[in-house]
């Protein structure tokens, strides 16, 4: 069961995700999200936490 600051926060992260997936935003760019990933040097047995990911889009990007 939802406590009320829980429900605001959903509400309020609903209104904020449509957005998420605007072309115009950094991470959206082709060039930025490769960039990001090489430099990261992740390895196969890397475990790794992805916290407030949004969309996630950097987590499941593929290099």
């Amino acid at each position: 069961m939802e406590t009320g600051n829980e429900q605001v926060i959903r509400l309020e992260f609903q209104k904020q995700a449509k957005g998420f997936s605007d072309t115009r935003l950094s991470l959206n760019r082709e060039d930025l999200l490769k960039w990001i990933s090489c430099s990261l040097q992740l390895q196969p047995d890397h475990k790794v936490l992805d916290i407030a990911a949004g969309t996630g889009i950097l987590s499941k990007r593929k290099r």
